[in-house]
């Protein structure tokens, strides 16, 4: 789903939850509850709990079940926190994890809130309690279906192997349909309660979807055929005097743009403000196996985030992004040469460790470089094998230079640190 018609769920759920409220206040009430607290929509939840009665065993095993979400929840904190510490500033944590923080809020924010403005009581006095007690939404609902919502919605994110994932997924559906089962039967609650409980927990969810899934303030699109001279400046500007006096980067991708390999779809740009600040595209490749197959895969780049832009946490964003759509289109793996600090942070580990080899690199030579990750889980098992980078990334150097004229001047400078004289 794209993020709009997340936002419109919430907006529906969102809408049938005040509805609910209003029936509740208003419509059919009479007291029939504990202590003769009065009961909107009273005739429907009244036959509900005639029929179902009380069960408060599945009481005490929903709260079990409640622990359970707090321990992910307190999973998720944990992590949150590592990365804070790791990557030194707040601005540099996954988004998925600041807004899971602003999830959970929310959820304690409406505890408090529906504890203070009492909607519904509970049909029976709770064990060690004097008085009926709040009972709309049901907040144990609410928290369980919320917690382990958003761990579902995550595990695509966080969890690389595909049936921990599955199980996972299915593990997080178990506890919220076991949750909402069980504080039905049990009795503590209303009907109607546990539909608040669901609606409520579907908007927050819904919105938590959307929210990770907009784009912020920037745009990753396709690249446009009237942007090309804008976007070889960028990377111009982006790899100057970086590996090497000058760059060729900006020729790279004007020739590769004709290559048969070049992937379209993946030809990605970053935009703000209608201005180009970044971009990123993909090349299809091979792998030539041990035993003789070819297993295609994808290699990356150039890749760039303007100069005024790094470290800003923009180059990741651009960079999840494409993997991601990567991923969609089927591609099992990429791999490409790449400072692992960085490109570590999305995924991407040394190829050597999935049994790839670097083309024409004598044994024992440092292939710290060479990096790979898998976008299909277990796509590169029990495949040994040697990367082949496209022949298209190999450019003459008078070309670039006879390129290069067409740029405003630059000024060339041997700095410390490039790789290439």
């Amino acid at each position: 789903m794209k993020c709009k018609h997340f936002f419109s769920l919430a907006a529906i759920s969102g809408v049938c939850f005040i509805l609910l409220i209003v029936l509740l206040r208003f419509f059919d009430v009479a007291p029939i509850g504990a202590e003769g607290t009065h009961i909107g929509l009273s005739r429907l939840n009244g036959r509900v709990f005639d029929l179902i009665g009380e069960l408060l065993i599945w009481y005490y095993i929903t709260d079990w079940l409640g622990v359970a979400a707090i321990l992910t929840a307190a999973g998720f904190a944990v992590g949150g926190s590592v990365q804070l510490l790791r990557r030194k500033a707040i601005c540099k944590v996954d988004r998925e994890i600041l807004f899971l923080g602003g999830l959970y809020l929310a959820v304690i924010a409406l505890y408090v809130f529906f504890e203070r403005v009492i909607v519904n009581f509970r049909p029976v006095i709770m064990p060690g309690a004097a008085h009926p007690e709040a009972s709309f939404p049901s907040s144990h609902t609410m928290m369980v279906c919320v917690i382990m919502g958003s761990a579902a919605l995550l595990t695509g994110k966080y969890v690389r192997h595909k049936t921990f994932r599955a199980a996972l997924r299915w593990l997080c559906a178990i506890l919220v349909i076991a949750t909402v089962a069980g504080r039905l039967v049990s009795g503590v609650h209303w009907f109607t309660d546990i539909i608040g409980g669901i609606l409520i927990s579907v908007t927050l969810l819904s919105l938590y979807a959307g929210a990770i899934r907009t784009g912020g303030d920037y745009t990753i699109r396709l690249e446009r055929t009237e942007e090309h001279g804008e976007v070889e400046n960028l990377i111009r500007e982006s790899f100057w005097n970086v590996y090497r006096p000058g760059c060729s980067e900006h020729y790279v991708i004007h020739v590769l743009r004709d290559d048969p390999a070049f992937v379209k779809e993946l030809d990605l740009v970053m935009e703000q403000g209608g201005k180009l600040i970044g971009q990123n595209m993909f090349m299809k490749t091979v792998i030539l196996s041990d035993d003789g197959r070819e297993i295609p895969v994808l290699t990356m780049g150039p890749i760039c985030i303007t100069p005024a832009l790094r470290r800003k946490g923009y180059g990741k964003k651009l960079l999840d992004d494409s993997l991601h759509k990567a991923k969609r289109m089927g591609f099992g793996a990429v791999l490409f040469e790449g400072n692992i600090d960085f490109y570590g942070k999305s995924g991407f580990d040394y190829a050597r460790k999935f049994g790839i080899r670097y083309h024409d690199l004598p044994d024992g030579a440092d292939d710290s470089f060479f990096l790979c990750k898998e976008l299909t889980p277990d796509y590169l098992d029990g495949i040994t094998g040697v990367y082949q980078t496209p022949p298209g990334y190999y450019v003459d150097d008078r070309d670039v230079e006879a390129f290069d004229k067409s740029f405003p001047p630059k000024e060339k400078l041997k700095l410390p640190g490039q790789i290439f004289a």
